[in-house]
């Protein structure tokens, strides 16, 4: 079985309905950079936006090439956390609203728990080194 790179990695190629597919990152800039900051992702952009516990929106690139763009990074009470991105639950072309918040359904997913963490603590992880101001909460 061939060896998968990445938070998520499951199964194998022939698995996913991928025949033929190259189980080792390609040797490029981008996986140089990755592996000599010890990830698996590499930061792409980052859009500072704040509102509530959102501080902004980052774009990363996974060694497999998968490219995620609009990762909500948020912080509160000194605990930050990036979210896989999502799109709004619209009924009659507005955004629902579910038990006081605004709905919204995810378009991907991890399979678990802890693999949601590991890849939300990499992002954060990359945030700072990168903009290293960019998750300071704002005391009122």
């Amino acid at each position: 079985m061939p060896t998968l790179y990445g938070p998520g990695a499951a199964g194998t190629a022939t698995e996913a309905g991928i025949r033929n597919a190259e189980p080792r990152p390609a040797d490029t800039p981008l996986t140089r950079q990755a592996q000599a900051l010890g990830t698996r992702l590499v930061l792409r952009d980052w859009r500072p936006l704040r509102r509530n516990t959102l501080h902004g929106f980052v774009d990363v690139v996974l060694l497999n090439g998968l490219e995620i763009d609009d990762i909500a990074v948020h912080v509160r009470g000194g605990r930050a956390w990036a979210s896989l991105p999502a799109r709004p639950v619209l009924g009659d072309g507005r955004h629902v609203i579910r038990d006081g918040k605004p709905a919204y359904v995810r378009s991907l997913a991890w399979r678990s728990r802890d693999l949601a963490d590991e890849f939300s603590a990499a992002v954060v992880e990359l945030t700072r080194r990168a903009y290293p101001d960019a998750l300071d909460e704002v005391r009122p």
